[in-house]
């Protein structure tokens, strides 16, 4: 299976959600392990291979965000949860 974060191959899951997921006590070349975190870290909504669909991109056209693109989806997320934006589009993704 892929990894719904990094979308590398593991064969590791999180029991709860039964999601295919990398965890930080079993990392690989292709991962640093923190999958499981990005995953269940609403910060990090709509930025995780998963999350394709969300954006209108084919799987193969999703890449890993770049440390700036991450931030600004920090920024965008705590401004939705304050109630500063009312709605988030992929286009602000």
């Amino acid at each position: 299976m892929n990894c719904a974060v990094c979308n590398n191959l593991t064969f590791t899951g999180c029991d709860i959600c039964s999601v295919a997921l990398h965890f930080p006590n079993r990392r690989s070349e292709t991962s640093d392990g923190n999958c499981v975190t990005y995953y269940h870290d609403h910060l990090y909504f709509g930025l995780a291979a998963y999350d394709y669909k969300l954006r209108g991109l084919p799987k193969k056209d999703w890449v890993e965000p770049a440390p700036a693109i991450f931030n600004a989806n920090v920024v965008l997320i705590k401004e939705y949860d304050a109630g500063v934006v009312s709605s988030v589009s992929s286009s602000t993704l």
